[in-house]
């Protein structure tokens, strides 16, 4: 998740936060299906063409809270299913947001962070396709995606879900590869769809030459495997130079655009001849 890249305006620092303080106002928005969610976009790497976005917590709670999501991650751990909770309200708005999009005439997957809490939790894959299909929307224009932390020791039940989550007709993404090996581990066990390569690898890459053959290599595995590869982190010419130089179909970061509320990139989208 993003940190709030907006101003703060009339609310406590950031730095002044923790998540014990967001905990009220956290579980009211959660609550009243109030919570802030926006998108950045994903495109191709061939010719920036829109092939979708992912859904990231914007930062604001009630009250004119401005608190950065990983404060917000933490304080609904403190809450009774907090992330269950935390990950259903970002899924609920993605879907929304799927269906906005397609009635203006925009295709594209929603790409949604799924803990694994909320992986382990009853009845996860019924409640996930139900909301999608309540919201007009199919499970194959959203992909999941799975932190390599949460997959470091994945059991047995956590990847007959992946399997029923798969088999259900979502998508799903390895996230942040190439930050430690766990992923690389499990990937041969995991029945994903794309892999994300760190925004950090791509900036180290920038100047250093282990960093680039590790990229490289990463790229053409998921080449290999035969799944997408998305490049997160992509935020000068130069990025796009070095990315295009290798098996990568999506990219990601502020070359394009950074995260938008849905308003706002609907309006991006119209600006855009390629977007459709």
């Amino acid at each position: 998740l993003e940190l709030l890249d907006t101003k703060l305006r009339g609310a406590a620092k950031p730095s002044s936060l923790s998540a014990e303080s967001i905990r009220s106002p956290l579980d009211l928005a959660l609550a009243e299906r109030t919570l802030d969610v926006h998108f950045q976009p994903k495109v191709r790497v061939s010719d920036l063409g829109f092939a979708g976005a992912e859904a990231l917590l914007a930062g604001t709670l009630p009250g004119a809270i401005h608190a950065p999501p990983p404060i917000i991650v933490e304080g609904a751990r403190l809450l009774p299913l907090g992330l269950v909770r935390l990950t259903d309200a970002v899924h609920r708005r993605a879907v929304a947001a799927v269906a906005a999009r397609t009635r203006n005439g925009y295709s594209g997957a929603v790409s949604v962070n799924l803990p694994l809490e909320a992986l382990l939790a009853p009845g996860a894959v019924a409640t996930l396709e139900a909301m999608t299909r309540d919201a007009g929307v199919e499970p194959s224009q959203v992909t999941f995606e799975l932190l390599e932390d949460a997959l470091y020791d994945t059991s047995a039940d956590a990847l007959g879900t992946l399997t029923k989550l798969r088999l259900a007709g979502f998508g799903l993404a390895l996230d942040d590869l190439g930050q430690r090996q766990s992923g690389l581990v499990q990937l041969a066990n995991l029945p994903v769809t794309e892999i994300k390569i760190d925004l950090e690898l791509v900036r180290q890459a920038r100047t250093l030459d282990k960093a680039r053959s590790i990229f490289a290599t990463l790229a053409a595995l998921g080449e290999r495997l035969g799944v997408k590869v998305t490049a997160e982190g992509v935020e000068t010419d130069a990025d796009l130079r070095f990315v295009r130089q290798h098996p990568v179909d999506y990219l990601q970061g502020y070359l394009v655009s950074a995260k938008r509320p849905l308003e706002d990139l609907l309006t991006w989208l119209a600006s855009r001849p390629d977007a459709h």
